[in-house]
């Protein structure tokens, strides 16, 4: 019976931790499971300029970015870049010129954290 007794003793404060860290904010929405376009639907899009000191080449940038409750992008975090940060500047003010409304299946226009690769290649 004291073996019973401390074992519960030890998972009831393991539980009411566990309960108060459920009753915390909302998580994100994952989008390895959900794509971005069933939670919120692209209605504004820039493209990315060119930099005139990157005549002749190709590249790419892979961003982490969060969509903010507001649909504007809210934070991005720069993951890949090929060539160095050569692309980086253009990418990064093309993305915070991104406009996101909720769809039907967030009504409460949650967060969420998705991922962007732009390319960029030289006019021929």
């Amino acid at each position: 019976m004291k073996r019973t007794l401390c074992l519960l003793g030890t998972l009831i404060p393991l539980l009411a931790m566990l309960l108060v860290a459920c009753a915390g904010p909302r998580p994100l929405f994952d989008t390895q499971e959900t794509p971005v376009e069933r939670y919120w639907e692209l209605v504004e899009l820039a493209e990315p300029v060119y930099p005139d000191e990157a005549i002749g080449q190709e590249g790419h940038v892979v961003v982490r970015a969060r969509i903010g409750s507001d649909g504007k992008i809210a934070s991005a975090e720069v993951l890949e870049s090929e060539p160095g940060e050569l692309f980086v500047e253009a990418t990064l003010a093309a993305l915070y010129h991104f406009r996101y409304e909720a769809t039907e299946d967030n009504p409460d226009s949650r967060p969420l954290v998705t991922e962007f690769r732009f390319e960029f290649e030289p006019d021929d």
